[in-house]
């Protein structure tokens, strides 16, 4: 099982694609997504722990 699934890969695109040093704006990301808020908040916690 990877350690990321679908949404985390998205969410990761979205922020590179909008900014290489990874400073973004949740709002943007949630936006270009099209996610509900929570479902980013489900998905933060976990991209920061496995140090994305």
């Amino acid at each position: 099982m990877d350690a990321i699934d679908e949404i985390d890969k998205r969410i990761l695109k979205a922020i590179y694609a909008r900014s290489p040093s990874g400073w973004v704006f949740s709002v943007n990301v949630k936006s270009a997504l099209r996610l509900e808020k929570k479902a980013m908040l489900d998905h933060l916690p976990r991209l920061k722990e496995l140090g994305y």
